[in-house]
């Protein structure tokens, strides 16, 4: 059944999330195309073109005005059995582009890492340690101390005094070698002027 009343909704919020939802999966125009219609996600059939089923849906399932649609499976279209309201925060912990970690047997992402009393590191150090090379081993990159301690660096090396400051030995001669082999390529293509 098509719903032909979608004018007096347009006041709605619902009715602009339904809309939403609608234009990401099947208007090759908006922005966020590539990111969901592109990738095959729809809209169910009951949904589509039947507003009123929707709202009935949202309303029995906990929509807020402060709540936003979220798909619990990114690779799933958007359904009954896919789709919940959550908050912001919830939402944006639940991303394909997340890093998801795996340690003490659990699977959390960086910033949920972060906040678990195990951690003893905020969320900009601890990510630095998974984003670095060689991957350090999940438990101890959670677990270990923080740099402010001035004991280690965010790469785990141990810190040393140099000139009344703390510095990384093992990260300053990994900088001075790229800096120093920069300025060898600099002085081979532009060779000084005899």
């Amino acid at each position: 059944m098509r719903y032909t009343g979608q004018a007096k909704r347009s006041g709605k919020p619902l009715y602009g999330i339904w809309k939403g939802i609608k234009s990401r999966c099947y208007n090759p125009n908006r922005k966020a195309y590539p990111y969901y219609g592109a990738r095959g996600i729809r809209v169910c059939a009951e949904w589509l073109h039947n507003y009123p089923a929707f709202e009935a849906w949202a309303l029995v399932n906990g929509y807020a005005s402060h709540l936003e649609i979220d798909r619990r499976d990114n690779g799933l279209g958007y359904s009954p059995e896919n789709c919940r309201f959550t908050t912001a925060k919830v939402q944006s912990r639940n991303r394909r582009n997340n890093l998801l970690v795996t340690a003490f047997g659990e699977t959390k992402t960086i910033m949920e890492w972060s906040e678990d009393r195990r951690c003893s590191i905020g969320y900009p150090g601890l990510r630095m340690r998974f984003l670095s090379t060689p991957k350090p081993d999940p438990e101890q990159a959670i677990a270990r101390g923080s740099m402010k301690s001035g004991l280690i660096c965010y790469k785990g090396h141990t810190l040393a005094s140099y000139k009344g400051r703390k510095r990384c030995p093992a990260c300053m001669r990994e900088y001075n070698q790229r800096k120093h082999r920069s300025k060898m390529k600099l002085s081979q293509q532009f060779p000084p002027p005899n």
